[in-house]
């Protein structure tokens, strides 16, 4: 039997609401339950410590929601899928060790990182495993080199999209000029770009970025 999710805790307790907190976590990782040997395993990666850590939890639960009912109506050619969560650590030495454990275990595709940056460096070494990436961050086609036969897919809109998506609702709605306050990271840095061409485009006027 193969565990789900590694939880290693380095915290120093300062007060009670931490210790309610540290508890609740560490229950939530006892609970995750064990998995069949001829499960179809799909890695994930996700941050449960570091700067991103707020995010993990939720996208975790949301994933063992869907094995459940997938489970629960048969699997898939009668094999239950099973998703092996590692934590990212929202570094990329981390992250590199997460997958680096679930190649080890065999899974036939990953979802994540959270982070394009990690994605970047996590790359190579999926394209040469031959693992697939269904990524929910790779932003554009810029700020990723991806090989022409590599097999990835996006699970949500780029940033680029987005972008542009939102200058024209913006526009639509009689925003004619805005001023643009954003994060670094590639993600942001995509949306901004999109974002500034198009609304420029239809005629609005940006006074500060």
């Amino acid at each position: 039997m193969k565990h789900r999710r590694y939880c290693f805790c380095n915290t120093v307790i300062i007060n009670p609401f931490i210790i309610i907190l540290l508890a609740t976590y560490l229950v939530g990782c006892e609970s995750l339950s064990e998995i069949p040997e001829n499960a179809i395993s799909v890695g994930v990666m996700l941050p449960f410590t570091g700067k991103d850590a707020a995010i993990g939890t939720n996208y975790e639960h949301a994933l063992l929601m869907v094995e459940k009912e997938v489970n629960a109506s048969g699997g898939i050619n009668g094999r239950p899928v099973a998703f092996l969560v590692r934590d990212t650590h929202s570094s990329t030495e981390g992250a590199a060790n997460a997958l680096a454990d679930l190649i080890k275990n065999n899974v036939v595709a990953l979802i994540g990182p959270e982070d394009t940056e990690i994605v970047r460096e996590l790359l190579p070494e999926l394209e040469a495993a031959g693992i697939p990436l269904l990524s929910p961050v790779i932003s554009g086609g810029d700020s990723i080199a991806l090989t022409n036969d590599y097999r990835w897919f996006r699970l949500a809109p780029s940033a680029s999209i987005m972008g542009r998506s939102f200058a024209n609702r913006l526009w639509s709605d009689g925003i004619k000029d805005l001023t643009i306050v954003y994060s670094s990271g590639d993600y942001h840095l995509d949306f901004v770009g999109a974002f500034s061409d198009r609304y420029t485009f239809l005629g609005g006027d940006i006074t500060g970025r």
